[in-house]
């Protein structure tokens, strides 16, 4: 008992009747929040940089095919095998930052 000797209903007022559902529109509407402009700038951010590591990847990898193609067609060239062994460093380089990144 309270101190005014009136029983504890938790809240309940003494005239319900049932049980009223309650308005669960407005209550998803809270938990789905639209993202803040910062969140919007950091995932633009996020998929600049995977982007732009794709598409190095991809050149990496397409002059290496072009690059081994010559190589093959013109004979044995040594300059040609240190760029593609750059271009491997580089398209390893970006495999790992795409793969780096997107695993936390």
């Amino acid at each position: 008992m309270t101190s005014n000797d009136e029983p504890i209903t938790g809240g309940i007022p003494d005239d319900a009747v049932e049980d009223e559902p309650q308005d669960t529109a407005s209550d998803n509407l809270k938990e789905k929040q639209l993202p803040t402009p910062e969140q919007k700038h950091s995932w633009g951010v996020e998929n600049f940089k995977n982007g732009a590591a794709f598409w190095l990847l991809t050149g990496c990898l397409g002059a290496i095919l072009i690059l081994g193609i010559v190589d093959r067609c013109f004979g044995d060239a040594s300059t040609l095998k240190t760029v593609v062994e750059t271009l491997k460093v580089v398209a390893t380089t970006s495999l790992g930052f795409l793969f780096g990144r997107n695993s936390k």
